[in-house]
């Protein structure tokens, strides 16, 4: 017989207060009598001169804005390594994949960008509308 709805709503509340007596093995890894949780290894693919590919991504993009020897550009780079090392639980994969992406946006604030056709309607509507 499947588990209520109150009982299933107090599994998940009590599953993110961080009390698993209730959780299902096989569906949680902090279950009783569940193997404790390993950390995820992530792997990147083939490197290439020596530096994996997602680094060299990051690089490329900090590199054509100019931003790649700035503090924030550092700190990008930084991430980016300590994310292809790839010694995190998902959790943690993910919280320094956002704060990677954040870092990003913060290191190119302000850098120029290639323009594209958006820029090129958004400069014809300005003219339009504005008369100039």
């Amino acid at each position: 017989m499947p588990d209520s709805q109150a009982l299933r709503a107090q599994r998940a509340r009590n599953h993110r207060n961080g009390d698993h007596s209730l959780c299902r093995q096989g569906r949680c890894p902090q279950a009783p009598g569940s193997s404790h949780a390993e950390p995820i290894q992530l792997h990147a693919a083939e490197p290439r001169d020596g530096e994996e590919p997602l680094v060299a991504s990051y690089r490329e993009v900090l590199e054509s804005a100019g931003r790649s020897a700035s503090p924030e550009g550092m700190h990008v780079m930084h991430l980016a390594t300590l994310f292809v090392q790839g010694k995190h639980t998902a959790s943690g994969a993910a919280a320094l994949s956002r704060e990677l992406r954040a870092a990003l946006d913060v290191a190119m604030r302000g850098a120029a960008t290639k323009a594209d056709a958006l820029d090129e309607l958004a400069l014809r509507r300005d003219r339009k509308v504005f008369g100039a």
